[in-house]
């Protein structure tokens, strides 16, 4: 009962707020949770930008094996030079009630269910041909890979979509300012 699938399509709306050490100033940095379409480096959709160990892929492959699952979110950024998407966060954020809402070492962190069919269809849309930077989490990335690819062997490498084909990663856009102002 860890795990439960959403009976609907849905994404999720990550609001991290939290004070910037260096300056004392409150911000906010949002992030898409969601499930991203595994490519192979070379087809120019995610873009990676460091090198990974075999060992820690083969741990994390057999964690993939035991749960059958993908237990832990990759990061990624996007680009939105016009703000199109956090426009519509900001709204949510500000009109919607949080499904969790949580204070950690003075860190508010909330998240949003967004389940509306016109907004999950402008994400969609938005995302069809955008290309995503790997921040953290080339080697569970490159896992995702390889477990897809295992998956697909032992069941025949059918034809349609299967949920092996997919990695969960939270997106955040390159201008959002919680990545401008504390890049690391």
């Amino acid at each position: 009962g860890t795990f439960v699938q959403d009976k609907e399509p849905a994404f999720y709306l990550y609001q991290q707020v939290f004070v910037n050490p260096k300056d004392g100033k409150k911000y906010s940095r949002s992030g898409l949770v969601c499930a991203l379409k595994l490519e192979p480096y070379s087809a120019g959709i995610v873009l990676p930008h460091e090198e990974t160990r075999n060992k820690a892929k083969e741990d994390r492959l057999k964690l993939m094996r035991a749960t059958n699952a993908n237990p832990e979110p990759i990061y990624g950024l996007y680009e939105d030079p016009h703000q199109s998407l956090a426009r519509e966060f900001a709204l949510i954020e500000r009109m919607d009630t949080p499904m969790l809402e949580a204070t950690v070492d003075g860190d508010t962190h909330k998240l949003f269910r967004i389940d509306n069919d016109d907004v999950i269809e402008a994400i969609e849309t938005f995302f069809a041909n955008r290309r995503i930077w790997i921040a953290d989490g080339h080697h569970r990335y490159e896992t995702g890979l390889n477990y897809k690819e295992g998956v697909r062997n032992a069941n025949g490498n059918p034809r349609g979509p299967l949920p092996c084909d997919y990695l969960l990663i939270v997106l955040t856009s390159f201008t959002d300012p919680g990545i401008v102002v504390l890049p690391t």
